[in-house]
């Protein structure tokens, strides 16, 4: 009898794991996530080109859905997750969301700022140039790649850190060269709800970053490499992190 309910704990302690998670557990010992199961939003709010599609990509692992790239409150008042623009960039709906969802998580994507000015000014010039002006409207001041959105970008990052001073946990900062992909994941699934960690499997895989730049692999600083290999299988012609 001793050494049945012994063999019983491990399935029992995973089970309570799953119900803290906000999941019900199967009768394969699975986790599975009932709509609505996690009762508070997570919002993306690093500035582009610092891991916002690879955060995306997270989001969708962890099902954290339905996600959007929400543009307002009205439009995030029914989702889960949003990630890049309006978020990315708007400081002031940042505030406003941290207000209207006491219980929101955030999540600041983050790199090193020159090797960010050199990966956004490649994609506003070389990749999607149609994009130079939005995101100079964007950023408020500087054109991509000047010295000026260099200091906005940096400015921006700040002003969101100064915002969750009062409440540090709300927020989360992932660095897109300097966090290993395992650790990230790790982060990012202990920040959006503890319990994950014990009864999610994508929390004991790599972080999905879609793409890793020169600077990453300390090829150079300028994040100008014709060939950029991501953690999986895929290889992308475009520079600079997403």
């Amino acid at each position: 009898a001793n050494a049945g309910a012994r063999a019983e704990r491990p399935r029992r302690d995973l089970d309570k794991a799953c119900r803290r998670a906000g999941c019900v557990p199967g009768p394969d010992g699975a986790c599975k996530r009932p709509p609505g199961w996690l009762a508070t939003k997570i919002v993306g709010v690093g500035w582009k080109k610092t891991g916002t599609t690879s955060l995306q990509a997270a989001f969708r692992a962890l099902g954290l859905e339905p996600e959007c790239q929400c543009s307002s409150l009205r439009q995030l008042d029914a989702f889960k997750a949003t990630q890049d623009s309006a978020f990315s960039w708007n400081v002031t709906l940042v505030a406003e969301a941290k207000a209207r969802y006491p219980a929101a998580k955030f999540v600041l994507t983050w790199r090193d700022p020159a090797a960010w000015n050199a990966s956004i000014a490649h994609w506003t010039t070389s990749v999607k140039p149609w994009a130079f002006e939005r995101y100079a409207r964007f950023m408020g001041d500087g054109v991509p790649g000047s010295a000026a959105f260099l200091a906005a970008y940096s400015r921006h990052s700040e002003l969101v850190r100064t915002l969750f001073r009062d409440e540090p946990d709300r927020l989360l900062v992932l660095n897109v060269e300097d966090d290993g992909a395992a650790d990230a994941m790790r982060r990012l699934c202990a920040f959006v709800e503890p319990a994950l960690l014990r009864v999610e499997p994508a929390c004991r895989g790599p972080f999905p970053w879609h793409r890793l730049d020169c600077a990453r692999r300390g090829a150079r600083s300028n994040a100008t490499c014709d060939d950029v290999q991501g953690h999986g299988s895929s290889r992308y012609k475009d520079k600079g992190t997403d």
